[in-house]
């Protein structure tokens, strides 16, 4: 405030209109608005981005479910000894859905499975 201006009068004035008006309690509140937006805008752009990551996750997932099709899904279904399409297109795609179907189930069992461990209650002592 004393170099606002290099007469007294004028400091005065501002010193005296700055008490009366609490402008150091206002500041404080204008920071810590500020911090809070900055926060929430953090957290914000943080759940964007984890959801982004999981949606690529998931996309990548299943375009490597499709690799599993040949190591894992036509030798069970072999040894199962299951009737085989005799088409090889529907064949394909009989085993890529079987293999989406059984990796989607697996990714929802496990995120019901996180998600209860994350939630479950805590017992108090």
């Amino acid at each position: 405030m004393e170099d606002i201006s290099n007469f007294g009068e004028i400091n005065q004035i501002l010193e005296y209109a700055s008490k009366k008006l609490n402008w150091n309690q206002i500041r404080r509140m204008i920071k810590n608005k500020i911090e809070i937006r900055n926060e929430y805008s953090d957290v914000k752009r943080n759940q964007v981005y984890k959801s982004l990551a999981y949606l690529t996750t998931i996309i990548f997932g299943l375009i490597g479910a499709l690799a599993l099709v040949d190591k894992v899904t036509i030798p069970l279904w072999n040894i199962l000894n299951l009737p085989i399409p005799p088409d090889p297109n529907v064949k394909l795609l009989i085993y890529s859905v079987i293999t989406i179907i059984i990796i989607i189930l697996v990714i929802v069992l496990s995120w019901r499975i996180i998600v209860w461990k994350i939630q479950k209650p805590k017992i108090m002592k």
